[in-house]
This record gives C-alpha cells, sequence and structure tokens, in this order.
C-alpha cells in the first residue's frame, strides 16, 4: 500500500466537505441535490459577483441552459438565491448568504439586502456586503416584498482608464492649440 499524501488526504476531505454543505443546504431547503444543482450552487458561491445566465452557462458548458433556467427558478423559489437587475440586459443571481428558507424564517424578509454597484463601462456588478440598503419610508398600506438598490457609475478600473484617456485627450488638444 502506498503511502497518502497528507496534503491531498486534506484537500480531498475539503472538497468532500464543501459538496456535504452543499447538499445539505439544498436538502434544508426542500430541493433534491443532483448533480447539475450542486454544480450550479457550486459556480454562484465561488463568484465574486453577482452572474447573469450567459455567465453561469459559459462556466458550465455541459449543463443545458434550460436546466440552468429551471434550477435557477427553483432556487429563486427557495429563497437560495437572489435577483439583481443591475441596469444591464440580463437579470444576474447572486446567492443569499442568510438562507432564510433554510432557518426556518418564512416570513418573506430578506435579511440578506445589501447594495450593489453596477459599472456602466465594463458591465460588472459589484456586491457591497457590509453596506445595508436604507429602509424605504413606504406610505400607509404599502409593504415592500423585495427591494433593488444598485448605484451605477464606474468602479475604480474603468474610472482610472477614463481618467488617463480625459488626460491623453486633454494633452492631444494642447499640441493641436499650439500648432
Amino acid at each position: 500500500m502506498q503511502p497518502v499524501c497528507k496534503m491531498n488526504w486534506l484537500y480531498l476531505l475539503q472538497i468532500r466537505m464543501t459538496e456535504m454543505r452543499e447538499e445539505q443546504l439544498l436538502q434544508a431547503a426542500g430541493i433534491k441535490p443532483t448533480a447539475a444543482r450542486i454544480l450550479i450552487i457550486r459556480n454562484l458561491d465561488a463568484a465574486d459577483h453577482p452572474l447573469s445566465m450567459a455567465e453561469i452557462g459559459d462556466a458550465l458548458e455541459t449543463v443545458d441552459k434550460s436546466v440552468i433556467s429551471r434550477t435557477l427558478a427553483l432556487f429563486r423559489s427557495a429563497r437560495l438565491i437572489h435577483i439583481i437587475q443591475d441596469g444591464s440586459d440580463s437579470v444576474r443571481y447572486e446567492l443569499c448568504r442568510c438562507h432564510c428558507s433554510v432557518s426556518g424564517d418564512d416570513t418573506g424578509d430578506d435579511s440578506d439586502r445589501h447594495i450593489h454597484f453596477h459599472c456602466e463601462a465594463c458591465g460588472k456588478t459589484f456586491c457591497f456586503r457590509d453596506m445595508p440598503v436604507p429602509e424605504p419610508a413606504l406610505p400607509d398600506g404599502f409593504h415592500a416584498s423585495s427591494v433593488n438598490y444598485v448605484i451605477n457609475g464606474l468602479c475604480p478600473s474603468c474610472a482610472g482608464s477614463k481618467t488617463r484617456i480625459q488626460q491623453s485627450k486633454s494633452q492631444r488638444d494642447s499640441i493641436i492649440r499650439r500648432r
């Protein structure tokens, strides 16, 4: 028998623990943990920003787009994911970090509310998890079921390139005026 490398064993254990956590999350939400559902929830969990269905499909080429669409609808109905409409042409999906439906809270309240920022130049959407959404004061009789708080503008990377472009244009205009 060959000795097992401790690092490989720990790595395999970590992968299995992640799979178990994902399976338990799905089961707690009343969802059967199929291979495709585990792949989709894993993809959403690993993402550092909300994903469009196209981005999920590109990352999971072996999973049919109709399966992805049905799974996202199922996850949404079980409140495992949020839908973000950031002003782009596609809806984006993000794993809910509070897992309200799993904890037994069936009030419809989403305690994982946070602000999103959509860059108008590169199209990326960023989560600001540490910035809670301000609670709007609604008139009597109105009850909000969801809040979508998106700030549009330029991310630091695009704002930096836009500044460089503006500086280049200013320099070019200055040279032209001197001639």
